[in-house]
């Protein structure tokens, strides 16, 4: 569960939201759109600065526009998630973003290899094999994400506190 002050840098993936809904639960986190994570946990609120943001713009202006499909589900122990395809674009992203903060490793240095995925729901292996069964019906999926949000939870919801362009623009702004 999430503390207030917690941020995270993730892909979002807003149009799926329709998709995953109703297979989440009440411990899901408000405010966060479906997306791949690909740093998290990240420096707490307070402590970001604009070079930190610029930074973040720097790396994923470096990053192509290209679709993104989930064309099947993944298991992890008492999760079911979509798997993203390239998988190697957001380990390429979250590696890259580790090492311009060496303070920040990926879920906090807890697991070896980085699983790209978009959890779709927690539960007992029965319920999770019935959300791949219902899921199989809307896959594959392609879309195409345009950006990286920086997000912040401020102790109710997650905020979005930046959006940076892949291909894009680095100017400052949030």
């Amino acid at each position: 569960m999430s503390v207030a002050g917690d941020t995270a840098i993730l892909v979002p993936f807003p149009q799926l939201d329709a998709v995953i809904e109703r297979w989440l639960g009440a411990a899901d986190e408000p405010g966060l759109p479906a997306h791949v994570t690909v740093l998290y946990p990240f420096r707490p609120f307070g402590e970001i600065i604009e070079h930190d943001l610029d930074r973040i713009r720097r790396i994923t202006a470096d990053e192509p526009l290209e679709p993104v499909t989930f064309a099947r589900c993944g298991r992890f122990p008492e999760v079911v998630y979509l798997d993203p395809q390239p998988g190697e674009r957001f380990r390429r992203l979250t590696t890259t973003l580790a090492d311009a903060f060496p303070d920040c490793p990926p879920y906090g240095g807890v697991f070896d290899d980085i699983v790209p995925h978009l959890t779709v729901s927690g539960g007992t292996a029965s319920r999770l094999d019935e959300i791949e069964g219902e899921l199989d019906q809307y896959l594959p999926i392609t879309v195409e994400p345009d950006s990286v949000w920086l997000m912040h939870f401020d102790g109710l919801v997650w905020r979005c506190e930046l959006r940076a362009p892949f291909g894009g623009d680095v100017s400052p702004g949030r």
